[in-house]
């Protein structure tokens, strides 16, 4: 993938990580959980895979919600 797509995908799943966090709302919750799987498929190599997810960690460290 390029790194462009793989940016605006990680800002995809980091918006979805926020919903998992903050809200209570199951039905919310599952669908937050269900987009982030759906996403995820889109990673076919190991490669895109370690820098979507470096790119995620720092997409939640912008919304406040890094570990």
């Amino acid at each position: 993938m390029k790194k462009k797509e793989l940016k605006n995908l990680a800002l995809q799943i980091a918006r979805a990580e926020r919903t998992l966090q903050t809200s209570s709302d199951e039905t919310e919750v599952a669908n937050a959980q269900s987009e982030i799987l759906r996403l995820s498929r889109r990673v076919t190599s190991l490669e895109d895979l370690m820098l979507l997810d470096d790119l995620i960690q720092n997409e939640l460290k912008n919304l406040g919600l890094a570990r």
